[in-house]
């Protein structure tokens, strides 16, 4: 079973607390063995201090080194295990976040309010440029709908600067029905009117004859 990172926080304290006494054990076999050095020097002599203060001394610093590089490896790898934790738990956060972000950008995307691009209103003056200066264009928009109404206001702008004469806008609430987006229609003369051009181009989104043409820009 996995243990957890208080566990093996634990496990490291233990582990530095055990080397730091190793590391005294070994501080501790060199004094004697100083000391032992010392009282040979002054002439202090006993047999007994002779043959085994050397073997003490050296047995401290032996188990003090095996003690300190025993558990500093584990503490060293308990340290490594926290480290790998957390690198894969910030991996995590980073890819949640970039999926978050993502989110929010479709989300900003699909909530957008529409508009006429400068390279949209570009292409399509170009291809109607001169075609249309005696079609009559009626714009409606939802009531009470700024987003509708600035991309009206956008439409609008591309018939003005491809020429049409006659370019109005107002808005409108659709009863009965639901209806998404912005209609557009507009009759090439004035035989055909408005109303008769607008009802039949929101009854079937085409384009009939030579004499009325009508524009979808709704979304589904």
């Amino acid at each position: 079973m996995s243990k957890t990172d208080d566990q093996i926080r634990s496990e490291i304290e233990t582990a530095e607390y055990l080397a730091e006494w190793g590391a005294w054990g070994v501080v501790f076999g060199l004094i004697v063995e100083v000391a032992l050095a010392a009282a040979t020097s002054f002439g202090y002599e006993n047999k007994t201090a002779d043959n085994w203060g050397a073997v003490v001394a050296d047995c401290l610093i032996a188990i003090g080194v095996i003690v300190e590089i025993r558990f500093g490896r584990v503490a060293n790898e308990g340290h490594a295990e926290l480290r790998s934790r957390a690198d894969g738990r910030a991996a995590a956060l980073e890819k949640e976040a970039a999926g978050a972000r993502e989110r929010v950008a479709e989300i900003e995307r699909l909530t957008a309010w529409r508009q006429v691009s400068a390279a949209q209103t570009e292409e399509i003056s170009s291809a109607l440029h001169g075609s249309m200066f005696d079609t009559n264009v009626l714009i409606e928009y939802q009531y009470s709908d700024p987003e509708a109404w600035s991309y009206s206001l956008g439409i609008a702008n591309v018939f003005a600067k491809v020429g049409v004469a006659s370019i109005r806008r107002v808005p409108n609430s659709h009863i009965g029905r639901i209806v998404f987006g912005l209609r557009i229609a507009g009759c090439w003369n004035k035989r055909v009117s408005d109303r008769r051009c607008i009802y039949e181009g929101r009854l079937d989104c085409a384009y009939r004859g030579r004499k009325r043409r009508f524009i979808d820009t709704s979304s589904a």
